[in-house]
């Protein structure tokens, strides 16, 4: 058994036919709450589990997407408390856009307002995904076993467009936007949010301002819960390759099975409660909805998979930098993204049939 990302090793091996679909190795207990069932199915290519996410490798603690804060600044903007708003169910992508536009000013007073460590900055953003899974919405999704895009769903669509729009207000950004400094408006304070994956925090420990840690924000208050994105290229899951058969095929899965329930006692205890929640936070409040926000992790099987062309409209598209309208740019991709799913469907099916 092998220990590697999502998106680039496991992803090529799976659809190469080199590694078991883990559903299919007995000894692994996919359904017993260290292997966190409700965090895998959204990985899931028919009813296979290939993608998973698990204690079994610390860097599933580092894999989230995080919406952090600047705390002096916050206060000294008299903004409300943003504690409160996601303890009240009231933390939504509307509400962090209205304070990232309270926040944004030009002021070294050259008339623009930059993303270099000179302006003050409402947002900068490493995720495009951010957004659109923090509203509880996937570009791609697994209904009834099939999967299927999206991008056709008027909901998405709709909110897509309000992100869009957002990102090129003026000191809204995201890591996409030419000419921009995203660790020196970190670095200097210059941000009120700034999006980053939850493995950077260690990163963060020695900012000279204080720091807060909110959740990805919901879609409106009637979202049942704060939903987080796990970035598949610093999520390691195991991979048991084809040639292991027999007894060692048995002790391979019993062994990762082993390593996955240790994990989630130990590495979860070492990982995430002492270096994430205790050394990565300054404060109680942001160490608890740490805690909530690996409560609640999904995957996009878009940034997964790599259905490149898809990938590329919606990233171009959420982080402002397209002018064309996302359902324009889906109708001429949407032939060949549909033949792209199909295909590794149906490569899956046959590589899947040598198991059974």
């Amino acid at each position: 058994m092998i220990l590697q990302d999502q998106a680039t090793v496991a992803k090529g091996l799976s659809l190469a036919g080199y590694a078991y679909p883990l559903n299919l190795v007995d000894e692994i207990r996919l359904n017993e709450p260290y292997w966190m069932p409700e965090v895998n199915a959204a990985g899931k290519i028919g009813d296979s589990t290939y993608f998973t996410g698990s204690a079994i490798s610390p860097r599933y603690y580092g894999s989230a997407y995080i919406t952090m804060f600047n705390r002096d600044m916050a206060s000294d903007l008299g903004l409300e408390s943003l504690y409160d708003l996601v303890n009240r169910g009231e933390w939504t992508f509307d509400k962090m856009a209205e304070l990232s536009r309270a926040a944004a000013a030009d002021t070294d007073g050259d008339g623009e307002i930059r993303g270099n460590g000179t302006d003050r900055v409402g947002i900068m953003s490493d995720c495009f995904e951010m957004p659109v899974l923090g509203a509880d919405m996937h570009f791609i999704e697994n209904r009834d076993g099939a999967l299927r895009c999206c991008l056709e769903d008027e909901k998405l669509v709709n909110f897509m467009q309000k992100v869009a729009a957002f990102f090129t207000e003026p000191g809204i950004f995201s890591s996409g936007h030419p000419n921009i400094d995203m660790d020196k408006c970190i670095e200097n304070g210059n941000t009120l949010f700034f999006v980053v994956c939850s493995f950077a925090l260690d990163e963060y420990r020695t900012l000279e301002y204080d720091y807060g840690i909110l959740p990805s924000p919901k879609y409106d208050e009637n979202q049942a819960g704060y939903v987080e994105f796990s970035q598949p290229w610093v999520c390691m899951t195991p991979v048991i390759p084809v040639t292991a058969t027999g007894d060692i095929l048995s002790m391979a899965g019993t062994l990762t099975d082993a390593m996955a329930a240790y994990g989630y006692d130990y590495i979860r205890d070492a990982a995430f409660e002492k270096v994430i929640c205790y050394k990565g936070t300054r404060d109680e409040e942001s160490a608890k909805i740490i805690d909530r926000i690996f409560e609640n992790i999904t995957f996009e099987l878009c940034s997964t998979m790599g259905f490149n062309q898809l990938y590329s409209v919606c990233q171009k598209y959420l982080c402002g930098l397209s002018n064309q309208e996302i359902t324009s740019s889906y109708a001429d991709i949407k032939q060949s993204v549909e033949k792209a799913i199909a295909k590794a469907v149906d490569t899956y099916a046959a590589n899947e049939e040598k198991f059974r």
